[in-house]
């Protein structure tokens, strides 16, 4: 198997050195900063002291479900804003969430101080808005207190939503989309504001103009199951507006949201291609933002926000985080988003979250909520039980236990549960550039340790009732598993075989999906410019890449059952 790895990727590497670069034609240069979900807070910035908002953790117990530094918020605004002066952008693009509670005051707040950067700079800001930023304030509120950040330079504004458009110089034209519905998470798009995006791409293409778009929320389903989990994050999902976008002249458009760093490719039915741009919150791990630069091709850089000012910050957070982020601002948001992502999953995968989570109506199926409240709660207790044998206590269980009962290993590593080890692989994706193929220690380490889970889980139910959960879970996740797959019968060993079995065939396509990056990187990319052409945006020697990514994680896959 080594061999055989080895060659792989010695082959992945060859490859990906002979990869050539493709230039277009020149059509003029512009540097755009983007900074996204800004969440700037003026409650978390003013309190005297931080309140806790979990008992999992002792030094980081300031830090609340969603992992945002909401107490830091206003010092990594005006550390963004001072490396935004200092920059050689032209422009900044904030797409979203630009506050963290949607009042009038903290948007007054922030608007004062972006009028003074472009006084002192000489750049100009472009906003559109986020869901938080409508929570307490109306459209027409917006409008005013950021007339000057957009609205007041626009050659076209939609009389139905916030969207706008602006000529950002000679050759680049920016289409400033809002997507949200005022008051709520989920997007607001609709035909109506597609059919006016669609008559703007037309203007734009008779005036020779190139099209640069921005709105909060994410075009695409950046992970297979974002749009089950959480309906109303990508707007494809919904209502098409890729192919419009696509065909209508716009290669990049910028987005947010879901506090990630990814760019995903689409591919219209007319053959046009866009880039979906994601940038992270600049309030969560990695408080990360993007310079961009469009010249013959398109230039990414990723910047993070690298130590902040704590003279103003909130007193309260322990001595040895406080000494952390002072030394090492980004470890320091790394080991606050851990925090924030294990209190999301543990949340998760309790029974009565399944319920819900599955759309299960208690009156019409008590039978089957209360299986899957019993199902789901002993997933959550073996979830967050030691993994190995060493870390649990006299008479604790462990996920090593239970797999060594059916004859497996889990592979040593310093993880000390399954929640850590699922926090440290989604934060990898968060980041971007994302690396755990399907070969990695740590996707073996998933694969056996959830399938113990799983197995623990149950071991006490009938095939029938087992065949019935793994359906709804995996329906739930859109993944497709073959119906002989879900067939049961037998001992208790040949349960966990067959999960086994079935969660490598049907997961590890899932979970590689969010832990191993795909064509194009994520950060420091150079992508195709407007005006070259989609077949050349991927060469030839990309699509072999990913051919041969596809096959070897297959392979990877199937050595991970033995």
């Amino acid at each position: 198997m080594k061999k055989l790895l080895s060659v792989f990727l010695s082959m992945l590497l060859v490859l990906s050195l002979c990869t050539p670069a493709f230039a277009a034609e020149g059509t003029g240069d512009i540097k755009v900063t983007v900074a996204n979900d800004m969440h700037y807070s003026l409650a978390y910035s003013s309190a005297a002291t931080v309140k806790k908002h979990n008992s999992i953790s002792k030094d980081y117990s300031h830090i609340s479900s969603t992992g945002k530094l909401n107490y830091e918020s206003v010092a990594i605004f005006d550390a963004f804003m001072a490396a935004a002066a200092a920059s050689d952008s032209d422009v900044i693009l904030v797409p979203g969430d630009i506050v963290e509670a949607g009042t009038v005051d903290e948007h007054i707040a922030v608007a004062e101080k972006f009028a003074e950067f472009e006084q002192t700079t000489g750049k100009q800001i472009y906003v559109v808005p986020g869901n938080h930023d409508l929570f307490k304030t109306s459209t027409e509120e917006f409008y005013a207190v950021y007339y000057s950040f957009g609205y007041d330079k626009a050659l076209e504004k939609d009389t139905n939503s916030l969207s706008y458009t602006v000529d950002l110089n000679d050759e680049y034209r920016l289409l400033a989309i809002d997507s949200t519905d005022p008051g709520n998470g989920p997007h607001g798009m609709t035909q109506a504001r597609v059919d006016w995006i669609a008559q703007q791409c037309e203007k734009a293409k008779a005036d020779g103009k190139y099209v640069i778009a921005m709105m909060h929320h994410s075009l695409l389903d950046h992970y297979s199951f974002l749009a089950e989990i959480h309906i109303g994050e990508a707007v494809n999902s919904d209502i098409a507006l890729a192919d419009t976008l696509a065909d209508g002249g716009v290669k990049y458009i910028f987005t947010g949201h879901i506090h990630i760093q990814d760019i995903l490719s689409y591919t219209s039915k007319g053959g046009a291609t866009i880039y979906d741009v994601v940038t992270g919150s600049l309030t969560t791990y990695p408080c990360a933002y993007r310079e961009v630069t469009f010249s013959d091709d398109v230039k990414f850089e990723t910047k993070k926000i690298e130590s902040i000012d704590y003279s103003d910050v909130a007193s309260g957070i322990s001595e040895k985080a406080l000494a952390l982020a002072k030394s090492d601002f980004q470890s320091y948001a790394y080991e606050c988003a851990r925090v924030g992502m294990r209190i999301v999953m543990a949340s998760y995968i309790k029974g009565s979250s399944l319920v819900s989570l599955l759309k299960i109506n208690k009156e019409e199926n008590p039978e089957l909520c209360a299986l899957i409240e019993r199902v789901g709660d002993r997933i959550s207790e073996v979830a967050e039980m030691p993994l190995y044998a060493k870390d649990a206590a006299e008479g604790e269980n462990s996920v090593e236990a239970i797999a060594a009962g059916f004859g497996k290993t889990i592979p040593d590593s310093e993880y000390k549960d399954l929640l850590d080890l699922l926090g440290v692989i989604y934060l990898a994706y968060q980041s971007g550039d994302e690396d755990y193929p399907a070969y990695t220690k740590e996707i073996l380490i998933a694969t056996r340790g959830v399938t113990a889970v799983f197995t623990y889980a149950l071991e006490d139910v009938s095939a029938q009732d087992y065949a019935v959960v793994l359906k709804l879970l995996f329906d739930f996740l859109g993944v497709e598993v073959d119906a002989g797959l879900l067939e049961f019968t037998g001992s208790i060993v040949s349960i966990y075989e067959h999960l086994e079995l079935v969660l490598t065939t049907a997961v590890i396509p899932m979970l590689t999906n969010i832990s191993d990056d795909t064509a194009p990187a994520d950060n420091n990319v150079i992508l195709p410019g407007y005006g070259t052409p989609a077949e050349e945006s991927l060469s030839i020697w990309e699509q072999i890449l990913e051919f041969f990514r596809k096959i070897f994680n297959f392979i990877a896959g199937i050595f991970n059952i033995a």
